[in-house]
């Protein structure tokens, strides 16, 4: 639906359009930009909800288990959020240009099909060759910068998780001894089912980290195609004149 979107759009831009704009970044919208698009969101959105689903039901019964305990964990949610927004707006600045030079690839490949002969009677194989493989270097160092920052976010969730286990397990401990800190103890049975939930608890915050990663390569596919579909001719037809004469297509 997407490309069938963008695809009407182009019979309707105006030439200037064209003129301003290489055919490569067109190709690379309509077919890496959208694949990307589709890919991710397909499963994303199931495991984003499924995640969310999952962390709000262990919560309550967390509260229901132990109160005092479960406040660990709540304490941990806005740490998690913090860390994801700073990681988001870095993650989705990579991928923007990452996509944005794969654009100049598609046009690179474009150009060297369609100006091959001019590219053979000027003896441009080498000028081609070299500007390409600058290019392709670009696309190397972005996707490397990219993959550094989306891998460095999901083991500090995941660091972090393990600290609030950690912190549970101590807290937790103090209770089933005595409960100098916290009022009435617990039973250890009640602290093993406490534990088991918590770490059951991030499992699903890892799968949001996970989707979050994702889903900042797919807002940037997402940025690249909805430009184009919001993309306004320079000439339109008023509406006296459609209605009169009709579209472009009637």
């Amino acid at each position: 639906e997407i490309r069938m979107l963008a695809f009407d759009k182009i019979q309707k831009l105006s030439f200037s359009y064209f003129d301003t704009t290489p055919s490569g970044w067109l190709m690379a919208r309509m077919t890496s930009d959208a694949r990307k698009l589709s890919s991710i969101i397909s499963w994303s959105i199931v495991d984003l909800l499924w995640g969310v689903m999952s962390m709000v039901g262990i919560l309550i019964i967390s509260f229901v288990i132990d109160f005092r305990l479960a406040l660990i964990l709540v304490i941990l949610i806005p740490i998690f959020f913090a860390i994801s927004i700073y990681c988001k707006k870095k993650i989705l600045k990579e991928y923007r240009e990452v996509r944005k030079i794969n654009s100049s690839i598609t046009a690179s490949y474009n150009e060297s099909f369609m100006g091959a002969n001019t590219t053979k009677t000027l003896v441009l194989e080498d000028s081609n060759n070299t500007n390409f493989n600058n290019i392709i270097n670009k696309m190397r160092k972005r996707s490397i910068r990219a993959s550094i920052f989306s891998s460095i976010y999901w083991p500090t969730i995941l660091f972090l998780g393990y600290i609030g286990i950690s912190v549970v397990l101590g807290i937790g401990a103090d209770l089933v001894v005595g409960g100098k800190w916290l009022g009435a103890g617990i039973t250890v049975a009640t602290l093993y089912l406490f534990v088991d939930y918590s770490i059951k608890f991030f499992d699903p915050v890892m799968m949001i980290a996970r989707v979050l990663t994702d889903l900042q390569q797919a807002q940037a596919s997402a940025e690249r195609v909805l430009q184009l579909i919001d993309e306004k001719p320079d000439i339109e037809d008023r509406e006296d004149v459609v209605e009169k004469y009709g579209d472009i297509y009637n």
